[in-house]
């Protein structure tokens, strides 16, 4: 009897199924694109206001490094990004364009082929507008999905929050943008 229970559990455990984990430890590099939501520029002085942005779209591309403790995976990352002709949705008539430094601390789990991930860090975002330059310093946070599709080629997509403020001499401002990115990155 005893022999037919361990025969049992040897087949049970040759049938169950096993999870190999994706190696996401080390180097990355890659292009992102989305779309910017709920971005304003908010003056302190009330008599200034806030401008409202139209969702926009914002390219760019980052680097980073990671390391894997079994199925937790931290690391690293730095992205540069751009957002082209922003436009007001109110009466400002802002020409406006922007250009953006994340510093990200990422920490995710591994389950497969994915990684789920959240992410905190700083931000510094400068707009140029024809009514002067406007840049902004804060902080980031958000969340992410990677997917390795083949041996070094992962896709993504990320939802980043910004919160930033500056000042232009005479007034403080906020400026405060969420952006939905699809990512592509060759991992080396």
């Amino acid at each position: 009897m005893k022999l037919f229970q361990r025969t049992l559990c040897v087949i049970g455990a040759a049938l169950l199924p096993t999870t190999v984990l994706a190696d996401w430890s080390g180097v990355y590099g890659g292009v992102s694109a989305g779309r910017s939501f709920d971005a304003e520029l908010t003056f302190d002085d009330s008599s200034l206001g806030k401008t409202e942005t139209e969702p926009t779209g914002v390219f760019g591309g980052f680097a980073g490094y990671q390391f894997q403790n079994e199925q937790v995976v931290y690391g690293a990352e730095i992205a540069l990004s751009r957002a082209p002709d922003i436009e007001a949705s109110d009466d400002a008539d802002l020409d406006m364009d922007g250009n953006i430094i994340d510093l990200k601390g990422r920490i995710g789990y591994a389950a497969g082929n994915g990684l789920i991930y959240g992410v905190a860090g700083l931000s510094s975002i400068m707009i140029d507008s024809d009514d002067g330059e406007f840049d902004g310093l804060g902080a980031n946070f958000g969340v992410g999905y990677d997917f390795l599709v083949a041996e070094n080629i992962v896709l993504g997509a990320e939802y980043l929050i910004r919160r930033t403020t500056g000042d232009d001499d005479d007034n403080d401002f906020d400026i405060d943008s969420d952006v939905l990115s699809i990512r592509a990155a060759y991992k080396f």
